[in-house]
């Protein structure tokens, strides 16, 4: 086939651009073009270490615990060597132990180290009577008419956020706030909180120190707040009595009890309690029948009874098995001290009777402890959190299943020998029954989360106007104040609360109220005008 025109012109334009290309000497230029391109080599400045390749471990690098000749099962002497080891340690060592159960007694001297102001300032701030028995008489409670609830509520709806020192001042304890007690003193205000690590504050309102803001400013104050570590875990409870005003009694999850007698300026261990392993029990909840004896909760479930007269040597605690899981608060009835009511994490309220000790126990558990009476039963959705009994003989309860309950007296029957319900007399089988039928049912969010304190409703214990009423805090960080009869007379908030008061109380007698946060902040209620 014959080549076109048109082929023959384009391979003579290839040829000719071949010839041209080869004239040029491009390959030339290309490799003297990579070649200065190319990366030189530097030296390496690391200093190459030989290794000994020769080198012999005395010992193998890694051995089996039989090898080692190390026991399985260690003795009780070698779990308590690191105890010891932290005991033997100097106060205020940074390496003590967090979590270590102090024993003995503790002189405030020695545990404030050198600050004798402080020591003399507790002093002064827990003057005057050595009882308060007489000042504290039970008001008898009266019927509430629409009269009296609408005074109730002009009154703590007149109260306010004490005025001296911003809330973010007081700062009652280091660490979240687990329990807190009003001081029963009326001629001024004294305020008691722990927290989670074991650390006790004390705040008296009229104490402050002053702040230097340079010659150009004037002078501003701050409260002062004496904190004391006497605990090694979380203070689940203070209690007070207006029969000896100058000692303060706390429980904690370490499992002892101290009393911090402030007129003797000491602390004192009161009891240190195990389990039949000889492991710390927690301590959940103390209150004192009388001021020589007092009953005591643990995590497990257990109640007991501690005497203070008993010698050390020689102290039993009477211990009997109410639930199978943690006790989080019981109350007596003030009436009849041999009755007492415990709110539990197996979703139960129950009502006991010590006068008739059961041979049974009603645990699941094969265990040598027996059980009280138990006379009356109520089943919660979810776990009880809080309980507490008054002196007009109502009982309140919450819990997570976002309710507060009460049962009224008029409603509950106190025979001598049981506790049971008009509407339902059939006694408790064993604490499964569900005997216990609530009068008042109030929704409540009571969902605190991880961050925030269990919130528990606490009854007024002798209030002076003679209206039974309970506070618990709000989520919407304020407190909530309802009356026996399920009433709603308070609803205290102010812009300056920025958490949420979880543990709270009001003043034993007066219509003064306090409440801790998270973050050891305290936030007091009183009448004093601004």
């Amino acid at each position: 086939m014959p080549i076109s025109e048109l082929e023959r012109k384009r391979q003579a334009n290839i040829a000719r651009n071949q010839l041209l290309l080869k004239d040029l000497e491009l390959e030339k230029i290309k490799g003297n073009f990579y070649s200065e391109l190319a990366p030189k080599k530097g030296r390496n400045l690391l200093k190459k270490v030989k290794r000994n390749q020769n080198r012999i471990s005395a010992i193998p690098v890694r051995r089996s615990r039989r090898i080692a000749g190390v026991k399985l099962q260690d003795s009780q002497d070698d779990l308590n060597l690191p105890a010891e080891n932290a005991k033997n340690r100097p106060w205020g060592d940074s390496d003590f132990s967090e979590n270590l159960r102090l024993e003995g007694n503790l002189k405030l001297n020695d545990v404030l180290g050198n600050e004798p102001d402080t020591v003399e300032r507790l002093r002064k701030s827990f003057y005057g009577k050595d009882h308060l028995g007489t000042v504290l008489e039970h008001e008898e409670s009266k019927n509430c008419n629409d009269g009296d609830i609408v005074s109730l509520r002009d009154e703590l709806g007149s109260l306010n956020l004490f005025k001296e020192f911003d809330p973010s001042k007081i700062r009652l304890t280091s660490q979240r706030m687990t329990s807190i007690q009003f001081h029963p003193y009326v001629d001024r205000k004294i305020v008691i909180g722990g927290d989670k690590t074991g650390q006790i504050g004390i705040w008296s309102t009229t104490d402050k120190k002053v702040i230097s803001l340079g010659e150009d400013y004037y002078q501003d104050y701050e409260p002062v707040v004496t904190h004391l570590k006497l605990h090694g875990k979380n203070i689940s409870r203070i209690q007070i009595n207006a029969e000896e005003p100058k000692k303060v009694y706390s429980a904690s999850y370490d499992g002892s009890v101290r009393c911090l007698d402030l007129g003797k300026l000491l602390s004192e261990n009161i009891m240190s309690f195990d389990d039949a392993t000889g492991t710390a029990e927690g301590i959940t909840d103390i209150n004192f029948v009388n001021p020589n004896v007092y009953y005591f909760t643990t995590l497990s479930g257990l109640f007991g009874q501690h005497d203070l007269r008993t010698p050390e040597s020689t102290k039993e605690y009477k211990v009997l098995r109410c639930h199978d899981k943690k006790i989080g608060s019981f109350a007596i009835n003030p009436s009849l001290s041999s009755q007492f009511t415990t709110a539990s994490l197996d979703r139960s309220l129950r009502v006991w009777d010590l006068r008739k000790i059961s041979t049974i126990s009603l645990s699941q558990n094969k265990e040598p402890y027996s059980s009280p009476t138990c006379v009356g039963s109520f089943i919660s959705k979810l776990s009880v959190s809080g309980t507490d009994w008054n002196g007009s003989g109502d009982i309140v309860c919450n819990g997570y299943a976002n309710e507060i309950n009460i049962f009224s007296k008029n409603s509950l029957s106190l025979p001598k020998s049981s506790y049971s319900s008009q509407r339902n007399i059939n006694l408790a089988n064993n604490g499964t029954a569900d005997n216990l039928i609530p009068d008042h049912i109030l929704k409540h969010n009571c969902q605190t989360g991880r961050w925030v304190s269990i919130l528990k409703a606490k009854w007024q214990t002798n209030p002076s106007d003679g209206i039974e009423k309970f506070v618990i805090a709000n989520m919407n960080r304020g407190f909530d104040v309802y009356c026996s009869d399920g009433r709603q007379v308070g609803d205290l908030r102010h812009a300056l609360m920025n958490a949420v008061p979880a543990v709270n109380c009001f003043h034993p007698s007066q219509n003064w109220l306090v409440g801790g946060s998270a973050s050891g902040k305290c936030y007091l209620f009183d009448n004093e005008k601004e």
